[in-house]
């Protein structure tokens, strides 16, 4: 026969081993949901080249050109750049502000599997900017806007190379050197279209 104090024990251990359980529960469910939430903001994309350009230049006046490049222009970019062009059709905007010309240079380049755009701007031979339009890959491979700030400032004459005078992203080399791979590439492309050095 069991007392009274240790059957109410019981069903208040139970209790509480069930409220426990309960809580975890809920907690991994907020946790994964949160996580979702993350990759979802960062995966597929981010903004709009326009509104890019917009925001970094409000007085600005630009427009959206395309360049079909030659065989000699794709040879001499690819040369410049240290890196093969995956198609000889360029975007690019040419943006105005007062007696200032800058480019920005819009590509999309596989990273793992998947693919991201990045809107690199240039100016007088040296990135000033880089914006990332969409991102395909897992969110956590995403390139914070702090590490892109370490390519201001850069022209041909750098390696801009991960590992060299560009820090690596732990975890997302292959982020890494797809920005580095856009970021030569818009260089080299503004060096042949429009004669910055």
């Amino acid at each position: 026969m069991h007392r009274p104090v240790d059957y109410l024990r019981k069903i208040e251990y139970s209790y509480t081993i069930k409220l426990i359980i309960n809580i975890i529960g809920n907690m991994m469910k907020h946790t994964l949901l949160l996580f979702a939430m993350v990759l979802v903001v960062h995966a597929g994309v981010i903004k709009q080249p326009e509104s890019a350009i917009a925001a970094r230049y409000p007085g600005a006046v630009f427009d959206k050109k395309r360049a079909l490049l030659s065989d000699t222009e794709t040879a001499r970019i690819e040369s410049l750049a240290r890196q093969k062009l995956s198609s000889k059709l360029m975007t690019y905007y040419e943006i105005k502000e007062g007696k200032t010309t800058r480019y920005a240079v819009l590509q999309t380049l596989k990273v793992r599997s998947k693919t991201m755009t990045a809107l690199t701007f240039v100016c007088e031979g040296k990135i000033t900017h880089i914006e990332m339009i969409a991102f395909y890959e897992p969110g956590e491979y995403l390139p914070s806007p702090r590490w892109l700030a370490t390519f201001e400032g850069k022209g041909a004459a750098d390696a801009i190379q991960p590992k060299q005078d560009i820090p690596t992203i732990t975890g997302a080399t292959l982020s890494a050197n797809a920005v580095a791979r856009a970021s030569r590439i818009a260089l080299a492309f503004v060096n042949v279209k429009t004669g910055q050095p």
